[in-house]
């Protein structure tokens, strides 16, 4: 089994979670048993990257909406109008409207965004959720950012 230059041996898969990594079955599998093909590297390439923003609470789903986000600053009104509705409900509300992934039920608000020039908006988005909303009382709060990695083989140097 090579290794070339500090990467992983041919046949890693690795998915790179909240800064954790952590290999698949048979990536470790292959780090026991070895690999065959020993002249090609594995490299991580990055293909996706998230933030998502959770809070925990008692919420009223049916609000949150295109329409209030846009009333109330936090969305344009463009966005808000080429929003994708999944579902607004009493009881849950999703929808994705541009660079936002909303989804919210009665205990839990979750914020997220794929696109990291986002991240920042996305940040303002939730303080200005709750600025607005500050009577509701929270629980407790998650900041998740994810990172997904897949192998890119070349030949060894």
């Amino acid at each position: 089994m090579s290794v070339c230059g500090g990467v992983y041996p041919t046949g890693f898969n690795w998915l790179l979670h909240s800064s954790l990594l952590m290999y698949t079955a048979s990536a470790l599998i292959l780090a026991i048993l070895g690999s065959r093909g020993g002249d090609v590297c594995v490299t991580p390439q990055l293909v996706l990257e998230a933030l998502g923003i959770v809070h925990r609470g008692n919420f009223n789903p049916a609000i949150f909406q295109p329409s209030w986000f846009a009333a109330q600053n936090l969305i344009r009104p463009q966005e808000a109008e080429a929003a994708e509705i999944e579902i607004i409900h009493p009881k849950v509300a999703a929808f994705t409207a541009g660079w936002l992934r909303l989804h919210v039920v009665e205990d839990r608000f979750h914020a997220s965004t794929t696109q990291v020039a986002y991240f920042e908006t996305l940040r303002d988005l939730v303080l200005g959720v709750f600025g607005i909303l500050s009577h509701i009382p929270l629980k407790a709060l998650g900041i998740n950012r994810e990172s997904l990695s897949v192998p890119f083989r070349r030949r060894c140097a």
